[in-house]
This record gives C-alpha cells, sequence and structure tokens, in this order.
C-alpha cells in the first residue's frame, strides 16, 4: 500500500518510477520521400493511482513527474494534455519543464474534468527546439489537492531533420 506523506508535502518522482508505468510510445506519422521518420507523436498515458501504488508513494499536492523524454535536436511544434479519466477533487496540472517553465508547453488543465487539452492555454514555449536532452514535467498546482483518480495522456508533436 502507499506509505503516506508527512505533512503531505511535494514528490518529485523520478524517471525510474515513472518507468514502472507503460512506457512512452512514439508513432511515426510522416516521412519522407526516403523513408526517414520526419513528424512524431509522443505520448505516454499515466494512472496516478496506479503510479502511487507501484511506487508505494503517495500523491501529494505540488508533485511533480517527468512524463516524456525529449532529444536534443527535436522540434517540439505542439503539446497537449487529454484527461481520460477525471480526478477526484478539482486540481490542475501544468506541462512543461520544471528546471524552466513549468507551464512551457500547456497551462492550466483541469484534472478534475475528462476532456482535451482545448480547455487549458497553450504554452509559450511553443514551438520549441530542444538544445539538450530534458524531461516533459507535468506539475500539479491546484495547491491543496492530489491527482487521486486521474488517468491523463501527454503527448508532443516533433519535428526531426
Amino acid at each position: 500500500t502507499p506509505t503516506i506523506k508527512e505533512n503531505n508535502m511535494a514528490t518529485a518522482f523520478t524517471v525510474a518510477q515513472m518507468d514502472l508505468l507503460p512506457k512512452e510510445n512514439n508513432r511515426s506519422m510522416i516521412k519522407s520521400q526516403g523513408s526517414r521518420d520526419l513528424l512524431w507523436i509522443r505520448e505516454r498515458t499515466v494512472d496516478f493511482d496506479d503510479l502511487a501504488t507501484l511506487t508505494g508513494v503517495a500523491l501529494a499536492h505540488s508533485d511533480t513527474y517527468p512524463v516524456l523524454s525529449l532529444n536534443a535536436g527535436e522540434l517540439i511544434l505542439n503539446a497537449g494534455v487529454d484527461i481520460l479519466t477525471a480526478a477526484t477533487a478539482a486540481s490542475d496540472i501544468d506541462f512543461g519543464f520544471t528546471a524552466g517553465d513549468v507551464d512551457g508547453l500547456v497551462d492550466g488543465v483541469e484534472a478534475n474534468d475528462a476532456g482535451f487539452t482545448v480547455k487549458a492555454a497553450r504554452g509559450a514555449l511553443l514551438p520549441l527546439y530542444m538544445a539538450a536532452a530534458d524531461t516533459a514535467d507535468a506539475l500539479e498546482i491546484s495547491g491543496a489537492q492530489t491527482l487521486a483518480a486521474c488517468v491523463a495522456r501527454f503527448w508532443v508533436m516533433i519535428a526531426k531533420f
């Protein structure tokens, strides 16, 4: 069973912990004449309750999750967060970079409202050229709530040259 964290303090989940969930999925969308993949969708679906169970770490407000790996030389054209199963409490998700702009890809998705990212503001960083490898991170931003019961699909559209 998940552990109860003292004072409900935020956790920065690790890539290794996230890898306990199903892996990222890459889908090629457009190929060049030489069959080189040019446009990709990289995505991962996160069931936050499963993550808590698999890691033994209780969900808390302001948790961060390294959701997708991004490589140097990739150009992120678009990004989104689709809420597949709503969270049990009012909570919001930012999608970006915890070492920089936490909502640089998607700003303020309502995790307690199942649906697509049209309800959230597009991040200020898009399009974004990745000069160095990094992770695209999800951050629970509502303050006092968690992402309990939430299942979300995180995705980025990437151009490779």
